[in-house]
């Protein structure tokens, strides 16, 4: 009887490491995943806005909040919004996404292209094409919308300059 209890009781105890040394697994793996994730939005997001990227290795921050930490603007990061608000000053139809640039809510930039389907509208249409390179890339082209902003974008450093003198 003493014999049956032991094993038993061994019996159950492997179970319940099993149990956990699974869970353990499966947390540890979706952990992983968690952060994969969050480190290809942090590539995204920095890559289109041309934002700084600081993360210690292998510490990726999967919080929106540490996310955003991590992301720093460039001097490029304000050319492009300035880009893309003369673009939707000039014409509405071009989506801006006013509160979350002016809270540098980079995460919220990036959802407001690619989970709100504007990027995909402006890119899947072959006349706004143009328009998009424009404001992320300043690709210049005959568009009339991107001409417009460029020229005001160009008054704007001219009138700049000149009060620097």
């Amino acid at each position: 009887m003493k014999r049956k209890i032991t094993i038993t009781f061994c019996v159950l105890i492997a179970g319940l490491l099993a149990a956990y040394g699974l869970t353990h697994f499966y947390e540890s793996k979706k952990t992983k995943k968690r952060q994969e994730l969050a480190l290809l939005t942090l590539e995204q997001t920095a890559n289109d806005f041309h934002l700084e990227l600081h993360i210690i290795s292998g510490d990726v921050p999967t919080s929106t909040e540490g996310m955003q930490k991590a992301l720093q603007p460039t001097e490029a990061t304000y050319y492009l919004l300035e880009r893309w608000e003369e673009v939707h000053l000039i014409d509405p139809k071009y989506p801006y996404p006013e509160t979350k640039i002016e809270e540098q809510d980079w995460i919220g930039m990036n959802k407001f292209l690619y989970e709100d389907g504007n990027k995909a509208d402006m890119k899947l249409n072959e006349e706004d094409r143009p328009v998009y390179y424009y404001i992320l890339f300043g690709t210049p082209s005959d568009h009339p919308v991107v001409q417009e902003a460029i020229e005001r974008v160009e008054n704007q450093l001219s009138n700049s300059y000149s009060l620097m003198r």
